[in-house]
């Protein structure tokens, strides 16, 4: 018995670290989304989807972005593996991305983050859901929603809205 224990821990583990990606980003290389927790772990199929739950101190790292919650979900597709959507909820769940300099570091906070690749472009999108706060090196914005699309550093935000900008001064 124990050894099925611990080849369907080795399977869920390399089902878990598999890239997020899409299928037209295949020759791009893609940073892998790892995770810790403290609770419980759950698997079940939905439809056409794994999805795994986590809860109790989740943290979600992917390359400089690191989320933190109360619980996390995985989506993934069953017939390719590909990870779809992260979604983390807190209280609040926080969210940094770091960078080579501390000037340029955002970080947020909300109740729901939402975490996946744009179909199109493939850039890395998260969307803070709910009591949504994000500061940027030049500005800060709190709405009930903002996307920020993290590679061009492009955000938008859902009402109300309220926050500031800054200019460069030279």
């Amino acid at each position: 018995m124990k050894s099925d224990q611990f080849l369907n821990a080795t399977l869920l583990t390399i089902a878990l670290s598999i890239p997020m990606a899409t299928s037209a980003a295949e020759s791009e290389p893609v940073t892998p989304v790892s995770w810790n927790h403290d609770g419980e772990f759950r698997v079940s199929i939905e439809g056409e989807l794994r999805i795994v739950n986590m809860k109790e101190n989740v943290i979600v790292v992917q390359g400089e972005i690191e989320v933190r919650g109360n619980e996390a979900r995985f989506e993934y597709t069953l017939d390719t593996d590909e990870l779809l959507r992260v979604t983390v909820t807190g209280t609040p769940v926080s969210y940094q991305q770091n960078s080579e300099s501390a000037d340029e570091a955002v970080s947020g906070t909300s109740d729901t983050l939402i975490m996946y690749n744009d179909e199109t472009s493939q850039e890395t999108i998260v969307e803070l859901v709910g009591n949504a706060f994000l500061e940027t090196p030049d500005s800060t914005m709190r709405c009930a929603r903002i996307v920020h699309q993290t590679e061009l550093d492009l955000v938008s935000g859902t009402g109300p809205c309220q926050g500031s900008l800054s200019s460069a001064t030279n």
